[in-house]
């Protein structure tokens, strides 16, 4: 259930490098930082999570808004999951497969994008610390988009 969330927040952040490790800074209320500087032809406009931090038994919304100068036609992302130390997910994700969860589709145009993402988090989920990274990367893999998540349950 988390994962997704995780990869769109990675999707539309601003870029990083997956090779340089950031410490979470735990003086942020926000449960996400950007790992890099922004790319030429991405740009975050807007990007908020509700409730900040996520809580059981409620909804989570996610809200973003972009700027494209370049077509994306593909890609992945790149995601690392952690309940505390012990990883619980570890894979890459179809680029264009994560839009469907948008208002977007692929291939993606030049121009303004905005969505919206709601997913429900049940009473039921493990509780504990959740920590992750996604990393995205175009059609020509180079990075695009990357983000840092910290939370608990």
């Amino acid at each position: 259930l988390l994962f997704p969330i995780i990869a769109v927040l990675g999707l539309w952040s601003v870029q990083g490098s997956p090779l340089k490790h950031h410490s979470w800074n735990g003086s942020y209320k926000d449960i996400y930082m950007f790992c890099n500087t922004t790319p030429s032809y991405v740009v975050i406009q807007s990007l908020t999570v509700s409730p900040d931090p996520p809580k059981k038994n409620a909804e989570l919304t996610i809200s973003f808004a972009i700027t494209t100068s370049m077509e994306l036609t593909g890609g992945v992302v790149s995601v690392k999951a952690f309940l505390g130390t012990f990883p619980v997910y570890s894979g890459n994700l179809d680029l264009c497969s994560l839009t469907k969860h948008t208002n977007m589709t692929c291939p993606i145009q030049p121009g303004e994008y905005s969505s919206t993402i709601q997913k429900f988090i049940p009473k039921t989920a493990p509780s504990g610390h959740y920590s992750g990274r996604a990393v995205a990367f175009d059609q020509y893999s180079e990075v695009i988009a990357c983000i840092e998540i910290s939370f608990s349950l």
